[in-house]
């Protein structure tokens, strides 16, 4: 297993589709360059010692052979350490995309301001009532989410496994891929509830915070935006608007009037 590992780090090839750019094989990296460079120097001290001044440098090879030792292992828990930190690091820009994406989403189908607010997203999604029905175009964007969420959880495996929280978020996000299943679309307040659930498991890896003195549920400016219309929804997504929508709100003016 050590020795898998070891090999595995020193012979470490770009990362598979998905991840971002790979890393650089160990035996290239700087500050293993710079050992070996000390290394030789030391080497060939010893051989200038033993055949210049004639002594034995069976010491010198006794010290390099434990100098080479401790710089091996040195080495190893160092580049163990850096991919640990690097892993959490591309942990947290992973929560971070799946985060303002959900918010991006939350915004076309509810409102608000299009700047991204935690309290006011949670808001929104808190005052959701089976009446604020997607338009066609909100279902096929949380579905395409959905997919790729999926995507992200299969290609990306082993990158997702090392945090729980995150792979939780993912495989609930996936589930978004059903908004529109064959049988029956999902309740506003079935998607509300599964979002509130994949946005739980995103904020124990991100421990998001803002700075806002305000309690989003007790705040009613965060819910004075929300326009949940299937109108509306069309128009935040497209920048126009629906014309069947537009001849069914004429149509239902003119009969106002008419009555």
């Amino acid at each position: 297993m050590l020795f898998d590992r070891i090999k595995g780090i020193w012979c470490r090839q770009p990362d598979r589709v998905g991840c971002k750019g790979g890393q650089q094989p160990l035996w290239k990296r700087f500050h293993v360059q710079a050992a070996f460079a000390v290394g030789g120097i030391a080497l060939a001290l010893a051989l200038v010692d033993h055949y210049c001044l004639e002594n034995s440098y069976l010491d010198y090879i006794a010290g390099l052979v434990t100098e080479f030792a401790g710089v091996a292992v040195t080495i190893l828990l160092v580049d163990m350490a850096l991919e640990q930190r690097s892993k959490k690091t591309e942990v947290r820009r992973m929560a971070d995309e799946l985060l303002f994406q959900v918010d991006y989403l939350v915004w076309i189908w509810l409102g608000g301001d299009r700047v991204f607010s935690y309290p006011e997203m949670m808001a929104l999604l808190d005052s959701v009532k089976n009446e604020d029905i997607l338009h066609a175009t909100t279902e096929t964007q949380f579905q395409n989410f959905g997919n790729e969420a999926g995507k992200i959880l299969r290609i990306q495996l082993e990158m997702v496994k090392t945090n729980k929280d995150l792979k939780a978020a993912l495989e609930k996000l996936e589930r978004l891929a059903s908004v529109r299943a064959s049988h029956a679309s999902m309740l506003p307040i079935e998607l509300r509830g599964l979002i509130l659930e994949a946005l739980g498991s995103l904020d124990c890896v991100l421990k998001y915070t803002e700075n806002d003195s305000t309690t989003p549920w007790d705040c009613k400016e965060y819910t004075s935006l929300k326009q949940s219309s299937e109108y509306y929804q069309y128009y935040r997504y497209t920048g126009m608007f629906d014309p069947a929508l537009e001849v069914s709100k004429r149509v239902g003016e003119e009969l106002k009037f008419a009555s």
